[in-house]
């Protein structure tokens, strides 16, 4: 019996093995230190990085060279997963609030100034108090991973009614969201897509990171060993990943003070949508043609941070776009 076993365990080692050798390793092209020896959580702005910090609540505005451009303080919290969405920062408080609630706050871009809160409830088991890591928002929701004594489980929150759904994945740490997708880091090397039920294993790191974020060409991750930011080589995110991005497509500029340029090579376009925090549609250019630039007009949509949506054959390509 127990050589059976031994059998089928060192087949299941030899398939993982297989599977895992035909993941694309990205590797680090660039990095600088992070603001700080606890960094955890990161995300990017169109133009900038931010940086939580585990130990002091501090979150860091820094160049994607490096270079420290602002900072703000949550006294007595521990900030892990951060994100930004319509002009406001949005981040975890990992310490615990009562038996097995946690903190998200809204915050002041400019000055911290916590403005809203929402309390998750963690679904822990086992006396375990849990723990909350990853934050990201895609499609009106908020998505953050936890660990509940049981492993790693997504919580899907709406900002509006604060209605909280348990999703069940493993070992997840760090999320981001790009395009339609929830993207997340597993057991600090692989980054993969989740529907909030299974995972899909997209590539690999020797990085072993907290957390990553997107800037529509690359990955960038917080390294929890050597407290180093890095941006891994460029990806191509395809139709096989759910992305659904077309080539060649350039915005500028981002952020913008009126109206944004769309270069998109040469593509059929159906329709450009603009859409707010809440999928609310602020404005829609119908086309139906066959175009290679075009000037998309937002001087009249109020400054925040929107989703930017061009429709093409089947396809779509979405972009945060920050209006000020």
């Amino acid at each position: 019996m127990k050589k059976r076993t031994f059998i089928s365990l060192l087949i299941l080692l030899f398939w993982m093995t297989k599977i895992m050798a035909q993941i694309d390793t990205l590797n680090a092209v660039f990095e600088f230190d992070a603001p700080s020896e606890n960094a955890w959580g990161i995300t990017y702005d169109g133009t900038n990085l931010w940086v939580s910090d585990v130990e002091n609540g501090t979150i860091y505005k820094t160049s994607t060279d490096g270079v420290v451009l602002d900072s703000m303080t949550i006294s007595g919290a521990m900030i892990k997963g951060i994100e930004i969405v319509n002009d406001t920062l949005w981040a975890i408080n990992s310490n615990i609030v009562g038996d097995s609630a946690f903190s998200l706050y809204q915050m002041d871009m400019a000055n911290g100034t916590i403005h809203d809160s929402i309390i998750i409830i963690c679904p822990c088991t086992n006396g375990f108090s849990g723990m909350m890591w990853g934050l990201c928002y895609n499609q009106s929701c908020f998505y953050v991973s936890f660990d509940g004594g049981y492993g790693s489980c997504l919580i899907k929150i709406n900002p509006v009614n604060h209605t909280q759904q348990s999703l069940c994945c493993t070992h997840l740490s760090g999320l981001a969201s790009i395009s339609d997708s929830v993207w997340a880091i597993r057991n600090g090397f692989y980054i993969k897509t989740t529907d909030g039920q299974q995972e899909f294993p997209k590539y690999r790191t020797n990085i072993y990171a907290s957390d990553l974020t997107y800037d529509g060409s690359s990955f960038w991750v917080v390294n929890m060993n050597s407290d180093k930011i890095h941006r891994l080589e460029s990806v191509v995110l395809s139709n096989d990943d759910k992305m659904r991005i077309l080539q060649g497509i350039v915005i500028t500029p981002n952020p913008t003070d009126g109206d944004i340029k769309i270069e998109l090579g040469q593509a059929y376009v159906e329709k450009i949508e603009l859409s707010d925090i809440r999928g609310q549609i602020v404005k829609t250019t119908i086309l139906n043609e066959e175009i290679s630039n075009y000037l998309f007009h937002v001087s009249d949509v109020e400054s925040g941070v929107y989703l930017l949506r061009i429709f093409s054959t089947g396809n779509q390509f979405t972009r945060k776009v920050i209006i000020r």
